[in-house]
């Protein structure tokens, strides 16, 4: 399987002993011209005997629930990933990454934008609005509430569906 390196558990001490960072230097050296992106890439391609996959809730995105609803949930996996594990995964993360213009301030089925707001403003980062609310940005959030919604529902659905299958 291929891991996305944007939250990682490392052993350190297995990193110092095996010189695994020197591994995945000279890993991305001798591929550069085909690596798209390079930490990642280099990191898979180096370690790819040692790695050990964790629950997805540990590194939990909207890819993962955008594929939960494109999938077949008879689909064994994807990415390494089951979607029984996808489903647990969007219901509890435990790490919430923020790939690409996926943001917690831009609108999304979550509400993470609230959490985040009130933890930058604690923080005294704040003192204005968010990035990106503007007027359009927060009419296509409030119409766009029916599809979270339908998106959470479904995801409920198909964890009711796991369910069912244990007590079946």
């Amino acid at each position: 399987g291929y891991f996305n390196s944007g939250v990682l558990l490392m052993n350190v001490d297995v990193f110092r002993e095996k010189g695994l960072v020197r591994a995945v230097l000279d890993y991305a050296v001798s591929h550069r011209d085909r690596l798209t992106c390079p930490d990642q890439d280099a990191l898979n391609g180096a370690l790819c005997e040692l790695t050990v996959p964790l629950h997805p809730r540990w590194n939990w995105h909207d890819g993962l629930t955008r594929r939960i609803l494109k999938n077949n949930p008879g689909e064994k996996f994807w990415r390494g990933v089951t979607p029984r594990q996808a489903v647990e995964a969007a219901l509890e993360p435990g790490i919430l990454h923020y790939q690409g213009v996926h943001k917690p301030w831009r609108y999304n089925w979550r509400y993470e934008g609230k959490r985040y707001e009130r933890a930058m403003r604690d923080a005294g980062l704040l003192r204005g609005p968010l990035p990106g609310r503007t007027p359009l940005a927060v009419l296509k959030k409030y119409l766009y509430k029916p599809v979270y919604r339908m998106t959470g529902n479904k995801i409920l659905r198909l964890r009711e569906r796991f369910d069912e299958e244990d007590r079946g």
